[in-house]
């Protein structure tokens, strides 16, 4: 469950602004997750101050009210079973749209709202798990913009030794679904979990946990990670800071490269690249310059890098369904023996690296589901698995001081686990 902090919430009011701030309530201080929830009714809470002046007692109300939203509601709907009128509604609705169209408002997030003396103060909306929308009265009216969540963050350390799978094996030390996805994703150029990980291997990870008033709201960015795989030690440092933030080796080489080492998330080689196989069909020895990975019908397969779909549909009775993508400096990749494209994509489309492109299957000459993956150069066949695709790009000198800093800070946390 994921939880927003807030620490503060700024709201410019022409009526309760003033006792709000001098509240200094962060009102997540009453904590659901923005994105999931357990019930279909609305919480509320009211906050009631009192001040004296003189003879005189008098309190002021800031009124929260956090409505999950459901299948049957709509925007509007919401806003006036809050009793929040008709022209402010709409003026909202308005104000972020620049930012978030409320007609796509996602069921099981929750819709925020702030009273302050009755009247209404602010509407926040989670955009995702890192920010929140916010919509708050002016004199002019109302603004939206976006703001980044706050978590409560710890660090956890684990080692996970390999005794039969990395996911088992890291779920058995409380490793979560996400980081242990997040990690697959961050060495996928240089690590097939499927393949290449065996029995007395073993990877570190340092990564933080979330959460609000002693409450989970679950993991945030893996922070450094070590896999040894037999003698070879795979090093990943999280360094920079917003869009040029990304994980880098001990040399300060972006793991980040052109094509991820494997289309599947987990699937395991069933067939080489070689010079020469005997296919399983028709029994003749012949070279077989593609790699086979055996997985269940309906996988996903992801792109392998960024470019633009050059067929995605039937190729022909020996490769069957299949998607075929051209990437810069000549590469092409290929998937063949799909059970089904996916939605939506087609000839011209423009694919990113690690988008869904279609699922496992047995289409074509096939002996059961599997996916047939293929790189080209120019035309000529390349093995996905060799050392001569393109590498990450190396940080700038002028970081490299900043980054071994970190690195080094982060390495020593890692060899005295």
């Amino acid at each position: 469950m994921q939880i927003i902090k807030r620490t503060h919430f700024s709201l410019i009011i022409l009526v309760g602004i003033a006792v709000f701030l001098i509240f200094g309530y962060g009102y997540a201080k009453f904590g659901v997750s923005p994105l999931s929830y357990t019930t279909d009714a609305a919480t509320q809470t009211t906050l009631t101050k009192e001040t004296t002046r003189g003879d005189e007692v008098s309190s002021s109300t800031i009124k929260v009210v956090e409505r999950p939203i459901s299948s049957d509601d709509t925007f509007y709907t919401v806003l006036e079973e809050l009793d929040v009128q008709k022209e402010d509604a709409r003026t909202i609705f308005d104000a972020a749209q620049d930012i978030y169209d409320f007609n796509k408002i996602q069921v099981g997030r929750v819709l925020r709202v702030v009273f302050a003396e009755k009247v209404l103060a602010a509407v926040e909306y989670p955009l995702d798990e890192e920010n929140l929308l916010v919509i708050e009265r002016s004199a002019d009216g109302f603004s939206a913009k976006t703001e980044p969540i706050s978590y409560d963050v710890t660090t956890r350390v684990v080692k996970v030794p390999i005794t039969d799978i990395f996911y088992l094996d890291a779920l058995n030390q409380g490793v979560s679904d996400n980081t242990i996805m997040n990690l697959v994703d961050l060495y996928s150029w240089d690590i097939d979990f499927a393949v290449d990980v065996a029995r007395s291997d073993w990877i570190d990870i340092v990564y933080e946990q979330r959460s609000l008033n002693g409450v989970s709201a679950g993991d945030g960015n893996i922070i450094a990670a070590r896999a040894r795989l037999g003698d070879t030690d795979y090093w990943a440092f999280l360094f920079g800071e917003g869009d040029e933030r990304a994980y880098y080796d001990e040399s300060g080489i972006a793991l980040a490269r052109s094509f991820l080492r494997t289309p599947l998330a987990f699937g395991a080689i069933t067939s080489g690249y070689s010079q020469s196989r005997m296919n399983p069909v028709t029994r003749a020895v012949q070279p077989h310059r593609a790699l086979d990975y055996g997985a269940p019908e309906g996988t996903p397969v992801y792109a392998t890098a960024d470019g633009t779909v050059s067929l995605a549909g039937w190729k022909d009775n020996a490769y069957g369904k299949s998607v075929e993508i051209k990437h810069a400096n000549g590469y092409k990749s290929q998937y063949a023996h799909l059970s089904k494209v996916a939605t939506g994509l087609k000839r011209d489309s423009q694919v990113t690296q690690g988008e869904i492109i279609g699922y496992v299957g047995s289409t074509g000459i096939s002996t059961g589901p599997h996916l047939q993956y293929a790189l080209f150069q120019n035309g000529a066949p390349v093995n996905p698995l060799g050392d001569d695709l393109p590498n990450g790009k190396t940080l700038e000198s002028s970081r490299m001081s900043d980054f071994n800093s970190v690195r080094d800070e982060l390495r020593a946390v890692l060899e005295n686990i």
